[in-house]
């Protein structure tokens, strides 16, 4: 008997695409996981230092580098997993929503809406809503993406200072080359 007791019929099969969008889907995974965690590293040193160049608050310079070398160190992960088995969508798509999460903290500290660092948000947003095209996870990631906006205009002046000039032209160039290298 083919499919449930109530099916008289035998299953449908997954239309091509789906089978071609997750293998996709798998070598973009596999591809990135391999060559994030340098470039990121490399990003991460960049940031702090402009960040301590700028006169910014030690404590919040070592929340960002922790935050980053967090980022660094899942992305090894995922990169040390792809070696045995390709990534599954499920695992990258979780690992970008930590990512843009992650990132929202960095902005937390460096400014909210303000923060240089901002178009760091550019590389895993759009690069999954490339990758997942017209999906439910395409409108998980730009609702999720919303509600990150919202909780940072919703952050008070005070909470979140924003790097002294020139600094923050620096860093905002970093964060926007960054993700322009990503996508």
């Amino acid at each position: 008997m083919n499919g449930t007791p109530l099916a008289k019929t035998p299953p449908v099969a997954a239309p091509r695409f789906l089978a071609l969008r997750s293998a996709h889907l798998r070598a973009v995974a596999t591809r990135l996981s391999r060559r994030l965690p340098v470039t990121l590293a490399f990003h991460t040193a960049c940031i702090g230092g402009l960040l301590l160049a700028s006169g910014f608050p030690t404590w919040r310079v070592i929340t960002v580098v922790g935050i980053y070398g967090a980022m660094v160190l899942a992305h090894v992960y995922m990169g040390l997993r792809a070696r045995c088995a390709p990534i599954e969508e499920a695992s990258l798509f979780g690992l970008r929503l930590g990512v843009m999460t992650a990132q929202a903290a960095v902005f937390a500290l460096t400014g909210g809406l303000a923060s240089p660092l901002l178009p760091a948000i550019l590389a895993p947003t759009i690069g999954m809503l490339f990758a997942f095209g017209r999906s439910r996870e395409s409108v998980i990631i730009t609702v999720y993406l919303a509600m990150l906006v919202l909780a940072l205009g919703a952050l008070p002046a005070p909470v979140s200072p924003v790097p002294a000039a020139p600094y923050n032209i620096a860093l905002s160039a970093a964060a926007l080359l960054f993700s322009i290298y990503m996508l």
